[in-house]
């Protein structure tokens, strides 16, 4: 994985597409905070000269003039970002703010930042990128597929976000036998009181949308997919599986469930309904085979 120039190397690399796609444009902010804090961590570690496992009797003798640096340098950066938290701190006794100061460098250095903060955060970072606070970002370097070392052209910057795994086990019944229709023959979705009526779905769960379907295409061929949307749509279809299924001698082994001479593609409703809308406004769409012979 990539690793900084201040030897931070990354765990997750995420396509930076997805800030403006998902418009999640606080995982910037985000970032840079996270990142402004991180150093700032480090000036006042090298400031002081505090050691990780230090104890706070050794730290309390520090040189004052040190400690002094540091709380001021800390305190210059609150006061832009968390004016609240800066005016508690200011509250405190000299003794308590070096143990304030002991326990940021023993632990970590956070900010307490409500979303109803009063500061404008695009303004304050613009302040900060003009200030002795400025985060320094750099190049990375990481080992590419061909093992050679690389560095990157521009300046990335690694840091700490926020990561929520969803939870993707099922837990309910998600499968069904026939799905349920409406009066036009097209798959009808779940109201309230059928949801909580059955322990199963009388709907199945989509799972070949536009973007799924461009995908299979792309792997498989367009019968593939066709047979897919007709299995879901086409009532007599449906029917015609049931019964298969029902009188097949062995109904986990059979070899055509559907046969396609009687039953042709191209006739489920909703495309019935789409081909009926297309003749009542004077065209009709015709099918004919690419250079694949798809």
């Amino acid at each position: 994985m990539p690793i900084d120039d201040l030897g931070r190397r990354a765990d997750i690399i995420v396509d930076p597409g997805a800030t403006v796609n998902r418009m999640n444009l606080g995982r910037l902010y985000e970032h840079y905070i996270n990142d402004l804090l991180e150093q700032t961590e480090m000036k006042l570690k090298q400031i002081t000269g505090f050691i990780k496992g230090c104890s706070y009797d050794k730290f309390f003798n520090t040189d004052v003039n040190k400690i002094n640096e540091a709380l001021n340098y800390l305190l210059g950066l609150m006061v832009l970002l968390s004016p609240k938290q800066h005016q508690f701190v200011m509250g405190l006794k000299d003794t308590d703010k070096i143990e304030y100061l002991y326990q940021i460098l023993d632990d970590q250095l956070t900010f307490y930042m409500p979303p109803d903060s009063e500061i404008d955060l695009s303004q304050t970072i613009m302040q900060i990128e003009q200030s002795i606070y400025k985060p320094h970002v750099g190049k990375v370097t990481y080992t590419g597929n061909s093992g050679i070392r690389t560095t990157t052209a521009n300046n990335i910057r690694i840091a700490d976000l926020y990561m929520m795994l969803l939870d993707k086990i099922a837990d309910d019944w998600s499968s069904v036998s026939v799905s349920k229709l409406q009066h036009f023959g097209i798959i009808s979705p779940q109201n309230k009181s059928e949801k909580f009526s059955y322990p199963y779905r009388n709907s199945p769960v989509r799972t070949l949308g536009e973007t799924e379907g461009r995908v299979m295409v792309g792997y498989t061929n367009l019968e593939n997919v066709a047979e897919l949307m007709d299995r879901s749509n086409n009532p007599l279809t449906m029917r015609r599986m049931v019964q298969g299924i029902l009188e097949a001698d062995k109904p986990t082994d059979i070899y055509r469930l559907i046969d396609r001479s009687k039953i042709e593609l191209g006739s489920n409703k909703p495309l019935q309904m789409l081909n009926h809308m297309f003749n009542a406004a004077g065209f009709k769409v015709s099918y004919r085979r690419d250079k694949k012979g798809q």
